[in-house]
């Protein structure tokens, strides 16, 4: 019978580990959905590759022991169950933010897995800090998506010059030049000011509209800030822009001053 049990463990243990690489493969090419059914193959493996223990347990074990052994098989259950949501998250977070899933299906994703989490006795504190790389990518962007809306206001603005207005456009063409950095490596707020074109561009109405922009850049992020989640705001501005990206968003906003 020992013999039989020992062949049980050694398949289920064989089941965990091909289940956790195949949720791998999953999730890195962004099949959220079944990277999600063989973390749960994973979970359930883990789970049977213990129950001869268990059963030892109902036979030879004391009280004290059992209780033991099933806080250390609770407490196995939440690490697996902390690294499976840390690696789908992530994954939703880096992984084909400008094409595949959808941003709104993502944050219900991540909204399933927070409370799987907490029901498997993880802290709210504990499950916002798994939540912090959906922050820092919406954070790159919204950069990313205000970036473009700046060179195109700059364009458009130089555009609207005066033939004869040489030093305001070389003024813009110098502003251009000093923005050309990593900005996602900078805090939000001071990046956001940094690409803010408001010392060269002095058009009313172009003013206006990147004015309006910044606006909901910056409320975008802070709500995200605020759920440790993707925000409806973040999920708006990204559908706005599912079909041309940033660049068509930015020509959207600008369309009424193109030359």
């Amino acid at each position: 019978m020992e013999h039989v049990v020992s062949l049980f463990r050694i398949f289920f243990l064989f089941g965990a580990v091909l289940s956790f690489a195949l949720m791998l493969i999953e999730a890195v090419g962004g099949d959220a959905a079944s990277a999600a059914l063989l973390g749960a193959s994973f979970a359930a493996n883990v789970i049977f590759f213990y129950i001869g223990d268990i059963e030892q347990f109902k036979i030879f074990g004391t009280v004290e022991a059992k209780l033991n052994r099933a806080k250390d098989l609770l407490s196995d259950s939440q690490r697996i169950s902390r690294a499976f949501a840390s690696l789908m998250i992530e994954q939703l977070a880096w992984g084909g933010r400008w094409g595949g899933l959808d941003t709104r299906r993502k944050k219900e994703i991540v909204w399933e897995l927070s409370k799987l989490l907490k029901d498997s006795g993880l802290s709210d504190a504990e499950v916002q800090v798994l939540r912090k790389d959906l922050v820092d990518t919406a954070a790159i962007d919204l950069l990313s998506t205000w970036h473009h809306v700046v060179v195109r206001a700059t364009d458009v603005y130089k555009n609207s010059l005066d033939s004869d207005d040489d030093e305001g456009r070389r003024s813009v063409d110098s502003w251009r030049k000093s923005i050309q950095i990593d900005f996602t490596d900078l805090p939000f707020d001071e990046a956001l000011l940094l690409l803010s074109p408001d010392s060269v561009i002095n058009h009313p109405g172009i003013k206006g509209r990147i004015d309006f922009a910044r606006r909901r850049i910056k409320v975008a992020y802070e709500s995200c800030k605020s759920e440790m989640n993707y925000s409806d705001e973040y999920v708006k501005i990204m559908e706005e822009q599912v079909n041309g990206g940033s660049i068509s968003w930015a020509n959207d906003l600008l369309k009424d001053f193109r030359s």
